[in-house]
């Protein structure tokens, strides 16, 4: 009996200890109306008076997350993140104007509508508004792009003119946050956007 009782005592001490240092790492994917990524180190919600937008992970593209603006309109306005892992050292501004440069070159009938320093998380950052054509459709896009560590964030709202989510694209960028290095597990694949650009 003081055999087994001792052996109980040592199960519920060794189960203890698990539990103090076993943390949970964070997992990536959506919950509820949140996605988090642990490789990138962040997360992105869908507020909740958005009640007709729709987040998916199952993108198809480059995008890590979709968000989906109300199902019905020609051209459905959306919300996307990509991330990338930079070839190289950037500021935040060298990144800004690298990303324009190439819109320059790859939307037709570009035009530069606004651009400004924003908060993207806790990091400044930079946001262009702009316009162009798609398929011969008029677009118009909201961005906002900064640098941490060795990645590139991009957050991209688009529509039409007539059903720009300007306001919904703040306010979706209005729960971005970058996740504490404690909170971000230390393996992972990572997702190498800027090779497979590059090799289009």
């Amino acid at each position: 009996m003081k055999m087994q009782k001792g052996i109980a005592i040592s199960l519920f001490a060794l189960l203890a200890v698990l539990v103090c240092v076993a943390e949970p790492a964070p997992a990536t994917g959506i919950v509820g109306r949140t996605y988090m990524n642990e490789d990138y180190g962040f997360q992105i919600s869908l507020p909740d008076d958005l009640t007709k937008w729709q987040i998916t992970d199952k993108t198809g593209g480059f995008a890590l997350v979709v968000m989906k603006g109300p199902a019905g309109a020609r051209f459905q306005p959306n919300v996307n993140v990509l991330v990338e892992i930079l070839p190289r050292e950037l500021t935040s501004k060298e990144y800004f104007e690298a990303g324009v440069k190439s819109l320059r070159a790859f939307i037709k009938d570009f035009k530069e509508e606004s651009r400004r320093e924003v908060k993207v998380g806790d990091k400044d950052g930079y946001e262009l508004i702009y316009t162009g054509r798609m398929f011969g459709i008029k677009f118009k896009w909201i961005q906002q792009s900064v640098v941490k560590g060795k990645y590139g964030y991009i957050i991209t709202g688009t529509g039409v003119p007539v059903n720009f989510p300007l306001q919904e694209f703040r306010s979706i960028m209005s729960t971005f946050k970058f996740l504490s290095p404690s909170s971000v597990a230390s393996s992972g694949k990572l997702f190498t956007t800027w090779a497979k650009i590059k090799a289009q």
